[in-house]
């Protein structure tokens, strides 16, 4: 069985990140800072060339703390980005 494998990238405090992984959730998980202080850059993509697909979110101050604090929140947040990919 082919992993999708995902490249999860942007900016968390106006730290950049890039992280390749199969499990969006528990990469934002790894990636959740102690409190988030401005807007949040969201990129997931997958695919390389004619074939890489990309979504971006950004997320205002209020929705970037929903993000990492409620469990509901994150994962609508993580099928609205994959919803891309189906």
């Amino acid at each position: 069985m082919k992993t999708n494998l995902f490249t999860l990238s942007g900016r968390i405090n106006e730290v950049p990140f890039k992280k390749r992984t199969s499990d969006v959730i528990k990469t934002l998980l790894e990636l959740k800072p102690d409190f988030v202080q401005c807007d949040t850059y969201i990129t997931l993509s997958r695919g390389a060339g004619k074939d890489k697909i990309t979504t971006e979110r950004k997320l205002n101050l209020t929705q970037g703390k929903q993000v990492f604090l409620d469990e509901n929140v994150r994962e609508v947040f993580v099928n609205n980005l994959l919803v891309e990919f189906a």
